[in-house]
């Protein structure tokens, strides 16, 4: 009887073109998942960056009054603003669009706001009708919004400059700054860095 060997088997050496993808796919996808806790933009980039972006939402926002005939208005904060509109009745949040919607600052930036004397400003918000109208109710007092800039359906807007500061806790180094000014109609200017 003869006896027949075994075919010949080849061992593999290396790995198939199909595993070396599978790998890269799943390093990919853990090198995506990692955020990295450094931020690569120096103090003064970021400023300017907020700055535009203040800017250009303005702008938005005044061509959106002017086109639709509406009303805005702008609540600021320490840290963060929010577009308003006029209702008929009172200043609602606008919640329709994103662009609008309240904005944060990050860490270590904060606002200032600086305004002209506008006497027909603090007259009309005294009176008991029109665009600035107060109510009694003590409930609604509560809830009341007051933005502090105001952009018309005339294409107006109340003159005013806001400062974005950028300065960190426990730093030496200098605060970084840049001002937004609009002087009654956009667009607005951006000016810096200041020295503050």
């Amino acid at each position: 009887m003869k006896t027949v060997a075994a075919p010949f088997i080849k061992s593999q050496k290396g790995f198939t073109l199909l595993e070396i993808m599978l790998v890269m796919v799943l390093m990919a996808i853990i090198v995506s998942s990692i955020s990295f806790s450094f931020d690569v933009q120096s103090p003064k980039d970021k400023t300017f960056k907020e700055a535009k972006r203040f800017q250009a939402i303005y702008h938005l926002a005044a061509e959106y009054a002017l086109l639709n005939n509406v009303q805005f208005g702008i609540v600021i904060k320490e840290q963060g603003y929010e577009f308003v509109g006029f209702d008929g009745e009172r200043w609602t949040p606008i919640s329709d669009e994103t662009y609008f919607a309240e904005y944060e600052l990050e860490e270590f930036f904060r606002l200032e706001l600086r305004m002209d004397d506008i006497p027909w400003l603090d007259e009309q918000a005294n009176e008991d009708e029109g665009l600035f109208e107060t109510s009694k109710d003590e409930e609604e007092e509560e809830d009341k919004i007051v933005p502090q800039l105001y952009l018309f359906s005339s294409g107006d807007i109340s003159p005013f400059e806001l400062v974005i500061i950028y300065e960190e806790d426990f730093s030496d180094d200098d605060p970084v700054g840049y001002s937004v000014t609009g002087e009654y109609t956009i667009p607005l200017k951006v000016e810096g860095p200041l020295e503050l």
